[in-house]
């Protein structure tokens, strides 16, 4: 058993532990460490490890003891918390992946100096926890340098994979000069696992680990390259591998596939709405969001919104939910007051549940902009009340779960939009929430007109023929729906048209000629265009209040998705619902009124 000499928490220390991995002649040999407590205001020389911690099973044993400096003070916190050692035998846990990191990067004849955080912290005390991962980002910039561990080599793939792309010739526009090959060769599959299907992509905190400007050499089993060059192998790899993607989800057989992939013009064609959708709703690759951001990260002061990392990386993952913010909150511009606490033991001081940090964190993040309340949507969440105190209110996203493609379209392209213009001050008011009385209530309130009720829904997919659709399922599921216009008026809702949906209308209907929303949108949830969001927004009524369910867009008839990638062709389209474009407001006073709604 290993006893952790005490860290001054205070606030404004900079004290943390630093790690000696000792050498060894054999890969095999056992792994044995020291340990010291430093502080980052005068660090030894030392490189920082990147890695993802792997399964908590079957865990490996290394030897860890305090240096010669610190062994005398281990010593005394040993007797007084009745711990025996066991002299340099294997006293401390670590998981199969950091164990294999540790034998790949140990030198033969030299100590290294590492920062390694399932060591360096001790990770069973909440109140250390929590002051360390508030120097994480100082612990990377003070580092001499990052070690990105991608895992061990897995039957020789990410060396194929490595020699395969250094081979490939790529043309003076960039575009890659290698002929069509299969989707299912071994040379791509080993691409494929090296660059998206190692679990060290999935993680939030990476960002804070690589998004610097120190330096970062990367290791895949016995591979080592410098970051530079790995990202210049994974460019010659992303820029083939999306169009060999499309090809294989288009239902085109292998020789048309083969065809296609050598005619631009035409491929374009055919995969004009699976692009779409893949350029407005689907998230980037990790390795593709570190290749754009890094560069932007060498300027020291470059600080990205908070609220841009959160939306942009909310798939990545975090075996603990405070995660999905504590990792970006280091990277970000400091411009909300975010408390980093792992405790929720009252006995061990104050606390912070997970609910209490998404609530508090939203609703400073809704306080600049409502677009925030379309990252909500996900087919894995309830839409419930939160006012049990247990569940997440309707107006929080829950930044564990994933969003669907159609979701993330709808904020992408959200800005298309002007559903809440107001160039005569019809508003006379923002949707502003009641903070002081209802902050620690659950209850965000927006205000808003009603503009309709949903009356039918039904399921397609957004890449695929709808023919060819029997079970809607999957990532890119999305849901029409057909409702009916209403107006609020004098206390009651008034419908502008009672004419029911055709049956013809329901069995040719495609997200270009009907309207779309929310995967869980219901018959009787009702559309509302809200102060300050660009886009209508689907309500449930709950009691006294309302759940929010998501955003969706009102079309009319025949629109035109492609011309939406491009901004000169992006304008007003005679397709969608003048509702899109702000008509709303002109009504108000007349046929509507600006209401207030609270949802729980």
């Amino acid at each position: 058993m290993f006893t952790y000499l005490p860290l001054d928490l205070t606030p404004g220390s900079q004290e943390i532990r630093f790690l000696n991995l000792l050498p060894a002649s054999s890969f095999d040999a056992a792994i044995h460490c020291t340990i010291f407590n430093g502080s980052l205001q005068a660090p030894p020389h030392y490189e920082a490890l990147s890695y993802v911690w792997g399964t908590e099973s079957d865990k490996s044993k290394i030897c860890l003891m305090y240096d010669a400096a610190q062994s005398n003070a281990a010593s005394k916190a040993d007797v007084e918390n009745h711990v025996t050692r066991t002299g340099t035998g294997l006293n401390f846990e670590v998981t199969p992946n950091l164990a294999s990191a540790l034998r790949h990067i140990r030198h033969d004849n030299l100590s290294r100096t590492l920062w390694i955080d399932a060591i360096c912290i001790n990770q069973v005390d909440a109140n250390e926890k929590s002051h360390q991962v508030a120097q994480m980002r100082q612990v990377y910039l003070s580092a001499q340098g990052v070690i990105m561990w991608l895992g061990p080599e897995l039957s020789s793939s990410s060396s194929l994979a490595i020699k395969f792309l250094r081979s490939m010739r790529m043309g003076e526009d960039g575009q890659s000069q290698y002929l069509y090959q299969e989707a299912d060769s071994p040379a791509w599959f080993a691409c494929d696992d090296l660059f998206l299907k190692r679990p060290y992509w999935g993680r939030s905190w990476i960002l804070q680990e690589v998004l610097h400007n120190r330096p970062v050499t990367v290791h895949v089993g016995n591979n080592v390259l410098d970051i530079d060059e790995f990202f210049r192998l994974f460019k010659k790899y992303f820029t083939f591998r999306k169009v060999l993607s499309s090809l294989s989800m288009s239902g085109l057989s292998t020789e048309e596939q083969r065809r296609l992939s050598k005619e631009p013009e035409k491929l374009n064609k055919v995969l004009a709405n699976d692009q779409w959708f893949r350029a407005s709703g689907t998230t980037e690759s990790m390795p593709d969001a570190l290749v754009y951001m890094r560069p932007l990260f060498q300027d020291p002061k470059y600080l990205p919104r908070l609220g841009y990392l959160l939306y942009t990386f909310r798939d990545q993952g975090a075996t603990v939910p405070k995660d999905k913010i504590y990792s970006l909150y280091g990277i970000a511009k400091q411009e909300y007051d975010i408390e980093i606490n792992y405790n929720e033991d009252p006995v061990k001081g104050a606390t912070l549940t997970t609910r209490d940090l998404y609530m508090r964190t939203t609703r400073q993040l809704l306080a600049n902009v409502l677009v925030v309340l379309l990252w909500i949507e996900s087919p894995q969440r309830k839409i419930a009340s939160g006012l049990d105190g247990t569940n997440l209110p309707s107006w929080v996203p829950d930044f564990m779960t994933e969003q669907h493609l159609s979701a993330r379209c709808l904020y992408t392209k959200s800005t298309l939009f002007c559903a809440s213009r107001d160039p005569n001050g019809m508003w006379k008011g923002s949707s502003a929430d009641k903070e002081n009385n209802l902050k620690s209530s659950g209850i965000f309130t927006i205000r808003g007109v009603r503009v309709g009720r949903i009356e039918n829904t039904r399921e397609v997919h957004a890449t695929r023929k709808w023919s060819e659709d029997k079970a809607a399922q999957g990532w890119d599921k999305l849901r029409l729906f057909w409702y009916e216009p209403i107006r609020h008026l004098n206390g009651m809702d008034t419908a502008i048209s009672n004419e029911a949906v055709p049956e013809s209308d329901v069995s040719s209907a495609t997200f270009e000629n009907t309207s779309w929303g929310p995967c869980k949108s219901e018959r009787g949830d009702i559309i509302v265009v809200a102060a300050g969001s660009n886009i209508p927004l689907v309500l449930r009524k709950e009691g006294e209040g309302f759940l929010f369910v998501g955003g969706c867009w009102l079309v009319k008839s025949q629109i035109n998705l492609s011309a939406l990638l491009e901004p000169e062709k992006s304008s007003k389209q005679e397709g969608f619902d003048e509702i899109m474009y702000g008509s709303i407001a002109k009504e108000i006073g007349k046929t509507c009124v600006v209401e207030e709604f609270e949802l729980y």
